[in-house]
């Protein structure tokens, strides 16, 4: 192998060799600054006004409780219509389940006459 004359195979895996190395370097330096403070232009930075809070005197206070409690006693109102109306649908069930026992009575009832009059008539 000559030095004027470079086999393109050597050269090839040189230049990714170089390549992979570069990269390495590159991905250490990016993991190095990962935790460090980022400078920054504060002049570009955009501006927000946000709005302030009410001041905690005794007036906003007492404005509070007084919002609570209504939705308190709102709370309290849906909690007492819920359960009127569980109990409501636990009545109609109880009515339903006695009516079809009823009827189912009535229907063995039925059957057991007409299965004596099949017999009866048989005879």
């Amino acid at each position: 192998m000559d030095i004027n004359h470079i086999d393109s195979t050597l050269f090839l895996s040189l230049a990714i060799i170089v390549y992979f190395v570069a990269k390495i370097i590159l991905a250490i330096k990016q993991i190095r600054q990962h935790g460090q403070p980022q400078k920054m232009d504060l002049e570009k930075q955009p501006l927000e006004v946000v709005e302030g809070r009410k001041l905690a005197t005794m007036d906003n206070i007492k404005v509070a409780h007084h919002r609570i409690s209504e939705l308190e006693d709102r709370l309290d109102k849906i909690e007492a219509e819920a359960k009127k109306e569980r109990s409501d649908i636990v009545a109609e069930i109880i009515t339903m389940r006695k009516e079809s026992h009823t009827q189912f009575e009535a229907l063995s009832r039925a059957i057991g006459r007409l299965e004596g009059a099949r017999l009866a008539g048989n005879n």
